[in-house]
């Protein structure tokens, strides 16, 4: 049973484009312990920050945003992952997808809920696994 099989339909999200889409995106998976560490922040921020689809915005300020859609998501990452993803283009799947990959592997591997949650990512991003393995060595 996936992370995302609990999704509780009748909430409420605003998601504008596919730049908050994204955002929301890696932010739930920041959060999907049920915290966010000001650490956390700091570097889901640093890793957007490179990417082509932020360059010139004021991540803090999507940040806040981010915010308030998962906790109007009650505080669900499986939730506001889902409604985001509708959101995706193809090519920003596969962004996103190497987004919250790094952001899990910060601290030096990904294991245990955070893998558990990036398989089902990929599954929702409709990336194949042969497709995910190429997107993690281009790391």
């Amino acid at each position: 049973m996936g992370l995302f099989d609990f999704i509780f339909k009748d909430k409420t999200v605003e998601i504008a484009n596919e730049k908050e889409a994204y955002y929301a995106i890696i932010y739930s998976c920041a959060a999907v312990d049920g915290e966010i560490a000001p650490e956390e922040i700091e570097q889901l921020q640093k890793l957007v920050s490179t990417k082509d689809i932020f360059k010139g915005m004021d991540v803090k300020a999507l940040n806040e945003k981010a915010r308030q859609m998962h906790k109007d998501a009650g505080s669900s990452s499986g939730t506001l992952i889902m409604k985001a993803i509708a959101k995706l283009g193809k090519n920003e799947k596969e962004s996103c997808y190497i987004t919250a990959f790094q952001l899990f592997l910060a601290d030096g591997s990904v294991q245990g809920s955070e893998m558990k949650l990036l398989e089902d990512l990929q599954e929702a991003l409709q990336i194949t696994d042969a497709r995910a393995v190429e997107l993690q060595k281009s790391i």
